[in-house]
This record gives structure tokens, C-alpha cells and sequence, in this order.
């Protein structure tokens, strides 16, 4: 995995559909652009952020730019389908 060092490279490849990862106590984190909102995925949480909170909560981070070939542990249908049936069931 390629290290990223800049947040605006980090910004600049969400925006361009990439796949972004840290480490968090010693599990990673992974972001996505999804529609207008960051898609962060950690191992006991999912939320969307914008990419000003991105800046403002990750900005001492180190990023990762993820491996495609290993884009299995991000299932994205499997996220928008689990949004979908917890938005009609609220």
C-alpha cells in the first residue's frame, strides 16, 4: 500500500473514487466517497462524514491508498443495501 502524505492527495483520490485506509489501535479504517459523503468503516463502526470533517477529525493521521485487489473487506452494495432497509425500518 502506497503512503500517502498530504490530506489535499488524500482528499484529491476519495474524490476520485479511491479507496483510503488508516490504522486505529491496531485495526483498519477505511474511507470512500459515496455520492457527496466520506463512507468511513472501521471494525465496530460505520458513518459519512464531509470532507471538511475529514480534514478536521484525521488531519495527524497517516493514510494508506488500499489495494484493490484486496477490496473485498469494503463490500459498498452491502453498505448501501444495509442503509437502504435501516432508513425504511426507523
Amino acid at each position: 500500500m502506497e503512503k500517502i502524505e498530504r490530506l489535499e492527495d488524500v482528499k484529491r483520490l476519495l474524490v476520485d473514487q479511491e479507496i483510503m485506509m488508516i490504522m486505529k489501535d491496531g485495526n483498519p479504517v477505511f474511507f470512500v466517497k459515496r455520492k457527496d459523503k466520506i463512507l468511513v468503516k472501521g471494525p465496530s463502526s460505520t458513518y459519512r462524514i464531509t470532507l471538511e470533517d475529514l480534514e478536521d477529525l484525521f488531519k495527524d493521521e497517516v493514510f494508506y491508498l488500499y489495494d484493490d485487489v484486496q477490496q473485498e473487506t469494503v463490500n459498498l452494495e452491502k453498505d448501501d443495501e444495509y442503509y437502504a432497509w435501516r432508513h425504511r425500518h426507523q
